[in-house]
């Protein structure tokens, strides 16, 4: 096996020098946690995958800051992450600490690495506008849509509360009534076509009927006050309204 001694031509063999390249992403991505490369950091993770049987040399860290240094400078130089905006674009991300440290001193160098940052907030901001307006549109929605149910709702019960009163109405007594419930159907093949029509089911309102009175929902002295009374136009025609 070849360690650091016999590695005088590495970068004259390419398998060597792409090995390296290799392990200089593999260190970066999995256990770096600075801004950039160091030579001793590689050193120390190319020994290490030496050690352990990873690799079959290892160059010194003599050969590191000198020989291979523009391996680590290139990498560090070109060190970024790539991240879809859409559909159709890329953003080349950079480590915005190295690009300032390598740039600090060269104000149209860093126009040109920071330009995109500034443009991609911009477009974040304007993002976050639009997802907070839609998200008071849709929360308007919401409340308008409560509003309506319980509109419906009340109506519901105004109208279940005139049916029930009906009913009872056409049933004509609480004896009756009781005598009703039991059979699932009244006397009257009109009543009983009506509640069919209405119903489907008869016997089904019949005994939804039965348990809102079990539990209040319906009251019987108060039936009378939930149906409309009418009274039919001819018994309020006077003879002579008539043109006979």
């Amino acid at each position: 096996m070849m360690n650091k001694i016999g590695t005088k031509g590495i970068l004259d063999d390419i398998e060597k020098e792409t090995s390296l390249r290799k392990l200089i992403v593999e260190y970066d991505e999995n256990h770096n946690i600075k801004s950039k490369i160091t030579y001793k950091d590689i050193y120390d993770f190319v020994k290490s995958q030496y050690d352990n049987g990873q690799v079959d040399f290892y160059p010194g860290y003599t050969w590191w800051k000198t020989k291979g240094k523009h391996l680590v400078d290139e990498y560090n130089l070109v060190k970024k992450r790539t991240i879809p905006l859409s559909e159709t674009e890329d953003l080349d991300v950079f480590d915005i600490l190295d690009v300032i440290e390598k740039n600090y001193g060269d104000k149209e160098s860093l126009i040109k690495y920071l330009l995109p940052y500034n443009d991609l907030l911009d477009r974040l901001v304007n993002k976050i506008n639009k997802l907070q307006s839609n998200s008071r549109s849709l929360s308007e929605q919401i409340v308008k849509k409560d509003e309506r149910i319980q509109i419906l709702e009340q109506k519901n019960s105004n109208q279940q509360s005139l049916l029930d009163g009906l009913f009872y109405n056409i049933i004509g007594s609480e004896k009756e009534l009781n005598k009703v419930m039991k059979r699932g159907s009244t006397k009257s093949d009109i009543v009983n076509y009506a509640l069919s029509e209405t119903f489907g089911n008869p016997a089904a309102y019949i005994d939804e009927f039965s348990k809102r009175l079990e539990i209040g929902n319906f009251t019987i002295d108060d039936q009378t006050n939930n149906v409309v009374k009418f009274q039919p136009k001819s018994d309020v025609l006077e003879e002579d309204d008539y043109d006979y």
